[in-house]
């Protein structure tokens, strides 16, 4: 098989992980709409894959696409080992235990881009149920020190390791970090550190 480029290998995962999620094949607009181009990009992406051995195609035939070696999506070059490093409160700030506790392996094609660094937290709290943050989640965040308004950001507060997880909204004078939760406050603060964003959560039943 002809080397993949960085762009097809996440499109080829997506397939896979698709496929196993769902128990059939994705859609050109499947495709189209988790990526963000067009149908026509898919499809070219498509085509780009079958000449490479990677895929095959049945002609007319809708969400035909079948991966011709299974063993290469299921290898850790499509999976991103991101380490647990603790505990994040949604709810009032706790602090942040910078020790290791464990990894969980992630499909390329559920993150960003697998030149960013990613990091997880456990979710202590409930004050972004409203978005589907419960207690016990565990949040995967890219890290960063930077947030537009409306993002759900890790952040510190003050002197100490207290960290919580929010949306952020600049002010004038201070920073908002807003909970999900009406029972919840927002936080007001004018010393606030943004240390990853959040990029998705998993939970365990």
């Amino acid at each position: 098989m002809n080397e993949l480029t960085k762009r097809q290998t996440e499109v080829l995962s997506f397939i896979y992980e698709f496929k196993q999620a769902k128990g059939y094949s994705a859609s050109y607009r499947d495709i189209a709409c988790h990526f963000g181009f067009s149908t026509k990009a898919a499809f070219d992406h498509m085509k780009a894959l079958q000449k490479k051995g990677a895929i095959s195609i049945e002609e007319n035939v809708s969400r035909s696409l079948s991966i011709i070696a299974p063993q290469l999506v299921e290898s850790e070059s499509f999976s991103i080992s991101i380490p647990i490093l603790g505990r994040v409160a949604a709810g009032l700030p706790l602090i942040c235990e910078e020790n290791k506790d464990g990894e969980v392996a992630l499909p390329v094609s559920l993150l960003k881009s697998r030149n960013s660094t990613y990091f997880a937290m456990t979710v202590h709290g409930e004050s972004m149920v409203e978005l589907g943050i419960m207690d016990g989640d565990l949040a995967i965040l890219e890290k960063c020190d930077t947030a537009e308004n409306g993002e759900i950001v890790m952040a510190s507060l003050g002197d100490y390791d207290g960290i919580t997880l929010k949306k952020l909204y600049h002010h004038p004078s201070n920073i908002e970090l807003r909970p999900a939760n009406p029972s919840f406050n927002p936080i007001f603060t004018r010393d606030c550190r943004v240390l990853g964003k959040l990029i998705l959560t998993i939970r365990s039943y």
